[in-house]
């Protein structure tokens, strides 16, 4: 199935209802692969688009036809069939735990109600589920979600705790909850909800950020274990993951956060951020294509790494940003290798500084990475209070005036190693269809982007 041929807006029909479901073909302009610069151009499609509809097309996220042996109060969890203990009703808008006492309970099972429409907006409110039993929540069938409520999140927790979102009920459906238009983010889990995870969903036409994760002003309280993983996020206005207050004051912090096997394409503003993120954090095998499509200033770039964060980041495919691929400034260790950058068309390539709540004796280690296709110096270094290093590198700038490094203020050879890397002539990376690398080509074999290494696909719980 090839992503460029999905339908950007769609509603099921009457007929959807029964075992077997048609599937679209007919081929999209969309999405245009460029070989030679690699470079992915999308069509923008605004969040308060009238053409949002068309009855006569079906969702094209059909896995298999065959009959899926599940019953009609059953789904699958974690590949097992499962008995729905409440089904989430079309008209349902909001659902406060303190409203169900005697399902507000680990390991609940819950289930949007099959519909023929897409559903409104849904809040969910207190739902408690515990580490070892979070509570679920997913499809039947494939469920649409299509909230324009100027300000409203389309899928909204709050004070929520471990509680996972899941478009994997039925294996019919690649990613079984489609929100297809948002007035503000396609899902944001704020006012204190911890423990997250988001899988198998698809996300479009959002007014802000496709994932947002984050309780603003809320320091002293820790989000612990958000597990982000197979989603496919495009067409925002904001970014394709917000995660974490970007400011450090007043910020809370993140303990422990994967986000991996991800696609995000054409994005408003960053394609993915994050800050005051700690503990296990690993950021590996995501594919993120054209970025800040709306050119707003500081807003625009590839892969933000925030104020008071740490990380391990490998495996990614950044692509097409309208500034610079990366923007580093954690100032605790961070590890950044085996990724592949391309082409910005402005600024600096990769930017590095150290700003609050830092940790003197932290390393900063970017090494083993392909950077190609850009203006200026690849690295602007401002940290003088740790150690970076920058070693075994490939790059390919468009231009011979471009510097690798420059260093500004505090920062300066004696807190920088740089070695082993060398400058050579990088091809652009060649993606099909699906934003897969195509066989056989360059980067081909190196486990980078959102479709490969899934056999060392790390879970969170």
């Amino acid at each position: 199935m090839k992503f460029s041929n999905w339908i950007a807006k769609t509603f099921l029909i009457s007929t959807f209802c029964s075992a077997v479901m048609m599937s679209c073909d007919s081929d999209s302009d969309n999405d245009i692969i460029n070989d030679d610069t690699s470079v992915i151009e999308g069509k923008y499609i605004p969040a308060d688009s009238t053409d949002l509809v068309s009855t006569d097309q079906m969702a094209d996220s059909v896995l298999t036809d065959e009959a899926v042996d599940l019953a009609e109060d059953e789904v699958l969890v974690n590949g097992e069939a499962v008995k729905v203990d409440f089904w989430i009703e079309p008209e349902m808008v909001y659902l406060k735990a303190s409203d169900h006492p005697e399902l507000n309970k680990p390991g609940l099972v819950m289930a949007f109600r099959p519909s023929e429409s897409p559903r409104g907006r849904l809040v969910m409110n207190g739902w408690k589920g515990t580490r070892d039993e979070p509570i679920t929540i997913l499809n039947k069938d494939q469920v649409l979600v299509a909230s324009s409520e100027q300000g409203k999140h389309a899928l909204w927790f709050t004070e929520c705790e471990y509680i996972r979102v899941r478009g994997d009920g039925n294996p019919l459906y690649e990613y079984g909850i489609h929100i297809v238009e948002s007035g503000s983010s396609g899902m944001s889990f704020d006012q204190n909800t911890t423990g997250i995870e988001v899988a198998y969903t698809e996300i479009e036409n959002t007014s802000f950020a496709g994932i947002l994760a984050k309780t603003d002003n809320a320091s002293g309280w820790v989000m612990r274990d958000v597990h982000l993983h197979h989603n496919h996020i495009h067409n925002t206005h904001g970014e394709g993951m917000y995660i974490g207050q970007t400011s450090v004051d007043n910020a809370h912090k993140i303990e422990n956060l994967y986000v991996n096997h991800n696609l995000i394409h054409d994005t408003g503003w960053d394609l993915f951020q994050i800050a005051n993120v700690h503990g296990d954090v690993h950021i590996f095998n995501n594919t993120f294509v054209n970025g800040g499509l709306e050119e707003e200033p500081m807003q625009d770039q590839g892969f933000q790494i925030g104020d008071w964060s740490q990380a391990d980041c490998y495996n990614n495919i950044i692509s097409n940003t309208n500034s610079r691929f990366l923007f580093v400034k954690g100032g605790h260790d961070t590890n950044i290798y085996n990724n592949y950058f391309s082409s910005t068309k402005q600024a600096d390539a990769i930017f590095i500084k150290t700003e609050k709540k830092l940790d003197p004796s932290a390393e900063l280690k970017i090494h083993d990475n392909w950077f190609r296709d850009y203006n200026r110096e690849l690295f602007w270094s401002m940290v003088g209070d740790h150690e970076v290093i920058i070693e075994g590198n490939k790059y390919s700038p468009n231009n011979d005036d471009s510097d690798f490094i420059v260093y500004s203020g505090p920062a300066s050879e004696e807190n920088h190693t740089v070695t082993n890397n060398e400058q050579m002539s990088l091809p652009a990376i060649e993606l099909d269809e699906d934003y897969n690398i195509k066989s056989g080509s360059y980067y081909d074999g190196y486990d980078l982007g959102y479709m490969a290494n899934e056999s060392h696909d790390k879970r969170m719980y």
